[in-house]
C-alpha cells in the first residue's frame, strides 16, 4: 500500500471512530413529550428531572391541536410517550381518541382530586386555574357575585370578553350547559354579547389591560392572567364567582400516557414527580397556575380561602361541543 492510500485510509478510519464515538454519546432518550406547555415552564421542570434521575428527555412542542393530528398520522409507530397539554379539552380529545393509556398510579390518585383527572385514568390534571371576574376602576366587588350577573343590563356596554376560541372560554360555558342547561346558558351569552364594550379580545394581556386604563368595568379572566400581573405588580381587583352555588369554574394544565408509549414505566413515573411538592412549587412559580397537590398551601389570591367547582371536569369538558355551537349561535367571536 503506498503512503498516499495508508494516509486516505488513517483518514477514513479516524473519521469513522469519531462518528461513532459521537453516536454513542447520542443515546436514544429514555422519555419523549409531546408537550403544548409553554417552554418557559416546561425546560426548567424537564432540566430537573434529568439531573435528578440522569434520564434523558426529548422533547417535541407545538399546539395541541397539532400534535394530536401528528399522534393520528404516526398511530402506533409514535416516538411519544407523554401528551402534555394546557387545556383539558385536548386532553378529553385526546382520550376520545383512544390515544391515551389508562394508569394505575397509587401515588396520581392520592395527589390529584378525582374531580381533576378522567373517570379511567388516562389524563390528569397537573396544575389549575380558576375564571375569575375581574373588575375595572371605580366597580364596587359587592356589585357582582356571578357569571350570570354579566347580562345584567347595568353593564351594558361595560363587558369585555375574550375571544370565544380561548380554552378557557369553551370550558367555562360547558360548565354553564352542564349547571343550568343549555336554554339558560344561550340566553345569558346572547346577553353578555349585548353587553360588550368592545370585540372580544385575542390577548388576555391586553384585556387586563383595557380594565387597568378603564375601558371594561367587567372582565372574564382566568387566575393564571391575575396573579401574573400581581407578580409584575398590577393589582387587578376580582371576585371568586358563584360562591352559592357551583363555585367558580376551573381548568386544568394536564397530561396523559399514549397508549404506544415505549418507555411506560418512565412515563409514569416523571407524572408522578410532576405531582410532588418540589415539582408543584416550581410549577406554581413558572405558570402561575395552583398546585393539585393539596398538602402544597399557596396564599396567592386566596385560593384555598374560596369555592371552586368539584364537578369532574371531564363531565364538563364533554359539554364543549355543544358550548360551540351555543356560541355560535349567540354570536359570540
Amino acid at each position: 500500500m503506498s503512503m498516499k492510500n495508508i494516509g486516505f485510509f488513517l483518514i477514513v478510519s479516524l473519521f469513522l471512530l469519531f462518528s461513532c464515538s459521537k453516536q454513542s454519546q447520542q443515546r436514544a432518550p429514555d422519555l419523549v413529550i409531546y408537550s403544548a406547555w409553554h417552554p418557559d415552564v416546561l425546560n426548567p421542570l424537564v432540566r430537573m428531572y434529568e439531573q435528578k434521575t440522569h434520564k434523558k428527555i426529548e422533547v417535541v412542542t407545538n399546539q395541541a391541536g397539532i400534535l394530536l393530528v401528528k399522534l393520528r398520522i404516526e398511530s402506533s409507530a409514535t416516538p411519544a410517550d407523554i401528551l402534555l397539554s394546557s387545556d383539558a379539552g385536548y386532553l378529553w380529545e385526546a382520550q376520545r381518541m383512544e390515544l391515551l393509556k389508562p394508569l394505575q398510579s397509587q401515588v396520581l390518585s392520592k395527589n390529584i382530586p378525582a374531580s381533576l383527572r378522567s373517570e379511567d385514568n388516562s389524563w390528569f390534571g397537573i396544575t389549575q386555574r380558576a375564571v375569575l371576574i375581574v373588575l375595572g376602576k371605580g366597580v364596587n366587588s359587592d356589585a357582582i357575585d356571578k357569571y350570570l350577573n354579566l347580562s345584567d343590563e347595568r353593564w351594558h356596554g361595560k363587558v369585555c370578553l375574550l375571544n370565544s376560541t380561548f380554552s378557557d372560554t369553551q370550558s367555562l360555558i360547558a360548565g354553564s350547559i352542564f349547571h343550568q342547561g343549555k336554554e339558560k346558558t344561550l340566553a345569558m351569552l346572547k346577553q353578555w354579547v349585548a353587553n360588550l364594550a368592545h370585540s372580544p379580545f385575542m390577548e388576555p394581556m391586553s384585556l387586563a389591560d383595557a380594565l387597568s386604563d378603564g375601558s371594561c368595568s367587567v372582565a372574564l379572566l382566568d387566575s393564571s392572567v391575575v396573579l401574573q400581573k400581581k407578580r409584575q405588580g398590577v393589582l387587578l381587583p376580582y371576585v371568586w364567582p358563584d360562591q352559592e352555588s357551583s363555585g367558580a369554574h376551573v381548568n386544568v394544565s394536564g397530561a396523559g400516557i399514549l397508549r404506544g408509549a415505549n418507555n411506560a414505566n418512565e412515563a409514569q413515573a416523571f407524572l408522578e414527580w410532576l405531582t410532588s411538592e418540589e415539582a408543584q412549587a416550581v410549577l406554581v412559580a413558572l405558570n402561575a397556575e395552583f398546585p393539585v397537590l393539596s398538602t402544597l398551601q399557596v396564599d396567592e389570591l386566596d385560593w384555598s380561602k374560596y369555592q371552586v367547582d368539584q364537578t369532574r371536569l371531564e363531565a364538563i369538558i364533554e359539554k364543549q361541543p355543544q358550548a360551540i355551537k351555543l356560541i355560535r349561535k349567540a354570536g359570540y367571536q
